[in-house]
């Protein structure tokens, strides 16, 4: 069984161990501060072809390109 995936679904996850440090109030909150921020330059923020619709990234459909699918993949 994965965890979380029982009839208590997310709080089981909560309630585990490994997560014990966890203040889940401040988390949804988004005032717990992360422990890893990635250094990026401002064009990395952006991911490469892909386009926003709404609060999501879309990737373009693989029939767009190449009969393939192959569009923007190489293979070394």
């Amino acid at each position: 069984m994965r965890l979380g995936g029982s009839v208590d679904d997310v709080e089981e996850i909560k309630k585990h161990p490994f997560f014990r440090d966890i203040d889940w109030t401040h988390l949804m909150l988004k005032k717990v501060d992360p422990v890893y921020e990635p250094a990026v330059d401002e064009d990395e923020s952006i991911l490469l072809d892909k386009s926003v619709q709404g609060d999501s990234y879309v990737l373009p459909s693989p029939a767009s390109g190449s009969p393939d699918g192959s569009v923007g993949f190489t293979f070394a």
